[in-house]
């Protein structure tokens, strides 16, 4: 009698295993980098945002700078909507002749 062989070894399934744990390892820090960039992307693309948004304030108000975030967003406003810091960050509008900040990703570069 010949016995037939009717799938995988013990031997075989650990090597797999290891090969997909290996794999994991080094895919994982990769995508939680690109997660992070992302959220810093999106930061400083909500900042340029707002300081566009408050130099037409600035240019249509006699010069006078917004005194909030609050002032340059609505309907027929330079803003459809509040930008939002995905990292959980605070936006400050900061003086006229400043760049606006985010309190987790500073100031646009």
């Amino acid at each position: 009698m010949h016995r037939q062989k009717n799938g995988f070894t013990l031997l075989e399934i650990m090597i797999a295993v290891a090969i997909i744990a290996l794999l994991a390892t080094l895919a994982v820090p990769a995508f939680i980098n690109a997660r992070a960039k992302s959220m810093q992307n999106s930061c400083y693309n909500n900042l340029r945002l707002i300081d566009d948004a408050k130099d037409q304030y600035a240019l249509t108000h006699s010069n006078n700078p917004p005194t909030a975030l609050t002032d340059l967003v609505g309907t027929g406003a330079y803003l459809k909507n509040t930008p939002v810091c995905q990292a959980g960050g605070d936006y400050l509008i900061n003086a006229t002749g400043t760049k606006p900040s985010c309190s987790v990703h500073g100031t646009v570069p």
